[in-house]
C-alpha cells in the first residue's frame, strides 16, 4: 500500500487549518467566525470531496504565530462506508509562525487533537475510503494537486511539526472483505521535528494491549520524498519489550527495509489476543536479527530465538514475495533441554523426550519442502540424511533417506502405550469368542501419499523391549501399494530377508509376504528378556503366504501358502517347558524328569495354509528325555482348533507316563485331553504288555518305529518332507489290536478278559 494517505490525512488535519488560520487571520477584524467556518468546510470540500462539519466554537489568537481552536469537528466518510464519519475529534488546536509562510513553508509550532476517532477501512471492493477521488459524482471535477514552485501540480507542501501533542485517540481499520478490525488508541503521543528527524513518544493500546513507543523516525517530508528513512523505535507491548534500528528505503514507490530487530518478553499468554488463540506460558522468550527486504525478496541474517528454554538461529532468504510464489531458503538450528516443551505449543501432549538438536538446510516453497543435510537428536535417538515433501502431484509423495545408529521408538511413544493397548487391539474383548481382532486397519492412509523411504538404522529399540540391528529396509508407497523390502535385518543375530507387500489399491486389500529368518539366537533373546537363562539354540523360519482383507481376521481367514520353523540342537528349560504347556501339567510334567534343563535336538513346524485353514505338516520337539510329535489343524476363520499330539519318552522308568492328548476347542478357550488310545496303551503296560512308545510318533511323521528310535528323529523327519504319511489303523481297529494282544499274553486265569478291556475301549470313541 502506498503512502498517499499520510498525504491526505497531513493535509486535513494540519495543512488546512493553517490555512483558514492565514485567512482568518486577515479577516479576523470583521470578527465574522461564521466566514471561517464556512470557509474551512468549503476548502475541506474543494480538496476531499467530502463534508467537513464545525460544530463548536471557533477561537483565534493573534501574534506572528497565530493559534486557531476548533472544536466538535466531523468528517464524513465515504458514501458507502460502514459509518457516518471517518473522523471526528472534540478539539483541534493549531499554532504556525507567520513568517516562514513568505517562503511557502509551513511551521506549526504546536498542534493539538484532543478526542479524536478515527475510521480507516475498504469496502467489499476493496476500495479505500482515504481514496477521496472516488467521491466525485459525474460532472464534478476531481481536486487538483497543489501547484509547484514551476506552476505544475506536484505534491503538497507538507508542513514542519514542531510540537504535536495527541490526547485519547482512537484509529479503527476494518477490511470490508475479510471482516477483519484492527483497533489503535492512543492515550497520549508528543512528537516532535528536528533536522528531518521526528521524535516520538507515544502511549496507549493495540488491540487491547498496553503499548508504549519512543524514538526517532525521519520526518513526514522525507517519507512522502521517497528517500531512504532512518528509524530508531523501542518500546513493549504487553509484557514484550523491542527495538527496531535501521532504514526504511523507498517507502512511497517500492518500500524496501533493512531493520535490526529485537525483542523479548516473558508473558506470551498476554499475546493470546494478538495470535487468536490462546498460547501458552513458556517462560522467557527472544528474538534478535537483521531483516531486509528489497523489492521481492526478505533477507535474514544471524537470526537468533528462543523459546521455551530452546535456542534457534536461522540464516536465509524468502523469494518471489511479490509474485505470489514465496520460497524459502534457509539453514536453520536449534537445541534445547525439553522437546516435550516445544510440542506444547502446538497443543500436542508429548511424552518427556528430553534434549533435542536440529540443524539442517531447508527449502520451501508451494509445492513442497526439502530439508538436506539434516542432523537431528532428541535424547539418545540420532538421525541423519534428507527428507523431500513433494506436492505439486495427484497425491503428495515422501522420498527420504534416513541413517541412525540407534532409535528408541519406545522413547518417543506416549505413557502408557507400551502396556498393551486396548482390549480390541488385541481381540474382540472379554465378550468376543476370537482371539484375532476384526478390527478395520487404517489402510485409507495409504491412499493419500507416495513415495520411497531407505531406513539405515545400527540399533533400533521397539516396545517390549525388543530389539533388531544392522536395519536396511527400504519403503515404497505407490496409490495405496505398500512393499517393504528388508534388504538387511538383524533380529537378536537372525538375519530377516525378504518382502512384505500390503496393496490397499485393491479391494479387498491383498497381502502378500515372503519373509527369511536365519540363525535367531533364541538363548540371547530369552536372556535378554528376562524369559530364561537355561535356553540355548538357534531358529531359522520361512513365511510365504498370501491373503485379502481389511482386518487382521478376514486375511488370516484367507490365508493361502506355507510357513516352516525349525531349532536345532541346545538346551531348554524344563520350567520354561512347563509354563509354555500351561493346561498339560498332568501330561507333559511327568516327561520332563527331576532335571532343570533338558538338552533339545530340535523342533520343527511345518504349515500349510489354504483358505484360512492351517494344516500341520509336521509338529515335532525332539530332546533327550521326550519328544513331541503333533498333527492337526487350525481353521483361521472360526479360529477352532483340532489338533493331536503324541509323547514319546526315552527314559525307561517315564515310557508308562508319556500319553498322546487332543487338543480341542478355539484360540481362545483351548481345551486339553489324553486321547483315548493313549488310555487304552497305559492298561496294556499296567497288565504287562510291552507296547513301543515311539508307535504313535512314527505313524505321524511317516517313519519307521526304528527310525522314531533314532538319536534325532527331526532328521528323518525333515528327509521325509514332503512324502505321504504312513498309513496308519483307525483307533478303533487300534484298540481291538490292543486287546488281541491283551487277550494273547495274559495269564490262563485272565483269559476273557482282553475282549471285556477292547470292547470298554471301544467305549471311549461311542463305538
Amino acid at each position: 500500500m502506498k503512502l498517499g494517505w499520510i498525504k491526505w490525512a497531513l493535509l486535513l488535519v494540519i495543512a488546512i487549518p493553517v490555512a483558514v488560520l492565514v485567512v482568518g487571520y486577515i479577516i479576523l477584524t470583521s470578527q465574522d467566525f461564521e466566514e471561517i467556518r464556512r470557509l474551512a468546510e468549503n476548502e475541506v470540500q474543494k480538496a476531499t470531496g467530502r463534508e467537513l462539519r464545525i460544530e463548536g466554537p471557533i477561537d483565534i489568537a493573534l501574534s506572528l504565530t497565530p493559534a486557531i481552536r476548533l472544536e466538535g469537528i466531523r468528517f464524513a466518510n465515504a458514501p458507502d462506508g460502514s459509518a457516518e464519519d471517518m473522523a471526528r475529534a472534540e478539539r483541534l488546536e493549531v499554532q504556525v509562525a507567520l513568517l516562514p509562510l513568505l517562503q511557502s513553508e509551513i511551521e506549526v509550532q504546536r498542534f493539538v487533537l484532543v478526542d479524536a476517532d478515527i475510521l480507516l477501512e475498504t469496502d467489499a471492493e476493496g476500495r479505500a475510503n482515504w481514496d477521496f477521488g472516488q467521491d466525485t459524482t459525474e460532472g464534478e471535477e476531481q481536486p487538483a494537486e497543489p501547484a509547484s514552485d514551476d506552476g505544475t501540480q506536484g505534491e503538497p507542501q507538507l508542513p514542519r511539526l514542531e510540537a504535536v501533542t495527541i490526547e485519547n485517540a482512537r484509529v479503527t481499520w476494518r477490511d470490508g472483505r475479510s471482516g477483519e478490525s484492527l483497533a489503535l488508541s492512543i492515550q497520549e503521543a508528543q512528537l516532535s521535528e528536528t533536522e528531518n528527524q521526528l521524535n516520538l513518544q507515544i502511549s496507549g493500546a493495540y488491540q487491547e494491549l498496553p503499548f508504549e513507543l519512543e524514538g526517532q523516525v525521519g520526518a513526514p517530508a522525507m517519507i512522502l520524498s521517497g528517500a531512504d528513512v532512518p528509524v530508531d523505535l523501542e518500546g513493549h507491548l504487553a509484557e514484550t519489550t523491542f527495538a527496531v534500528e535501521g532504514l526504511l528505503t523507498a517507502p512511497n514507490e517500492n518500500p524496501g527495509a533493512d531493520l535490526q530487530i529485537t525483542l523479548d518478553g516473558s508473558d506470551l499468554p498476554a499475546l493470546s489476543r494478538l495470535a487468536g488463540q490462546d498460547l501458552p506460558d513458556i517462560g522467557d522468550y527472544s528474538l534478535a536479527g537483521r531483516f531486509s527486504y528489497s523489492g521481492n525478496v526478505l533477507t535474514f541474517e544471524a537470526v537468533e530465538g528462543s523459546l521455551a528454554e530452546s535456542s534457534f538461529q536461522a540464516d536465509g532468504q524468502v523469494a518471489g514475495l511479490n509474485e505470489g510464489v514465496p520460497r524459502v531458503e534457509a539453514r536453520l538450528r536449534g537445541e534445547g533441554p525439553a522437546l516435550e516443551a516445544l510440542a506444547a505449543l502446538g497443543g500436542a501432549e508429548a511424552p518427556p523426550l528430553g534434549a533435542w538438536m536440529l540443524d539442517t538446510a531447508l527449502i520451501a516453497a508451494p509445492d513442497g519442502v526439502t530439508l538436506s543435510d539434516l542432523s537431528a537428536q532428541v535424547g539418545e535417538n540420532a538421525l541423519t540424511g534428507q527428507v523431500e515433501l513433494s506436492l505439486g502431484g495427484e497425491r503428495p509423495r515422501l522420498n527420504a533417506r534416513i541413517a541412525s545408529d540407534f532409535l528408541d521408538l519406545t522413547a518417543l511413544m506416549p505413557e502408557g502405550s507400551e502396556e498393551g493397548g486396548s482390549e480390541g487391539s488385541s481381540g474382540g474383548g472379554e465378550d468376543s469368542p476370537f482371539v484375532i481382532p476384526d478390527t478395520p486397519l487404517p489402510l485409507d492412509a495409504l491412499r493419500t501419499l507416495d513415495g520411497e523411504v531407505e531406513l539405515q538404522v545400527d540399533r533400533l529399540r521397539l516396545p517390549d523391549e525388543l530389539e533388531l540391528e544392522s536395519i536396511d529396509v527400504l519403503a515404497r508407497l505407490s496409490a495405496g501399494d505398500l512393499t517393504l523390502e528388508p534388504r538387511n535385518l538383524s533380529f537378536y543375530e537372525g538375519q530377516l530377508s525378504g518382502l512384505l507387500r500390503l496393496d490397499a489399491s485393491q479391494q479387498p486389500p491383498a497381502l502378500v509376504s515372503d519373509l527369511t529368518l536365519s540363525g535367531l539366537n533364541l538363548g540371547r533373546l530369552m536372556s535378554e528378556r528376562e524369559i530364561s537363562d537355561a535356553m540355548q539354540g538357534r531358529l531359522d523360519a520361512r513365511i510365504d503366504l498370501a491373503g485379502r482383507g481389511n482386518s487382521p481376521r478376514a486375511l488370516a481367514s484367507s490365508l493361502n501358502g506355507e510357513s516352516e520353523l525349525e531349532v536345532g540342537e541346545g538346551v531348554i528349560s524344563n520350567r520354561l517347558l512347563a509354563i509354555v504347556g500351561s493346561g498339560l501339567n498332568e501330561i507333559m510334567n511327568p516327561l520332563f524328569g527331576e532335571q532343570d534343563t533338558t538338552s533339545l535336538h530340535c523342533v520343527i513346524s511345518q504349515i500349510t495354509f489354504e483358505d484360512g485353514v492351517a494344516t500341520n505338516r509336521a509338529a515335532l520337539i525332539d530332546t533327550s528325555t521326550f519328544s513331541l510329535a503333533g498333527s492337526g489343524r487350525v481353521d483361521l476363520r472360526d479360529e477352532s482348533l483340532d489338533m493331536h499330539f503324541d509323547t514319546s519318552s526315552r527314559v525307561p522308568a517315564l515310557v508308562s507316563l508319556a500319553i498322546p492328548f487332543n487338543v480341542r476347542g478355539t484360540l481362545k478357550e483351548p481345551r486339553f485331553a489324553p486321547d483315548p488310545l493313549g488310555t487304552a496303551q497305559r492298561a496294556a503296560e499296567m497288565a504287562g504288555i510291552a507296547v513301543a512308545p515311539p508307535a504313535a510318533l512314527s505313524a505321524m511323521l511317516g517313519m519307521s518305529e526304528t527310525e522314531a528310535e533314532s538319536e534325532n528323529p527331526c532328521a528323518v523327519a525333515l528327509e521325509a518332507e514332503g512324502a505321504e504319511p504312513a498309513e496308519t489303523s483307525a483307533p478303533q481297529q487300534q484298540i481291538e489290536d490292543l486287546g488281541r494282544q491283551l487277550q494273547e499274553n495274559l495269564p490262563e486265569d485272565l483269559e476273557g478278559a482282553g475282549d471285556e478291556i477292547g470292547r470298554q475301549l471301544r467305549g471311549l470313541f461311542g463305538d
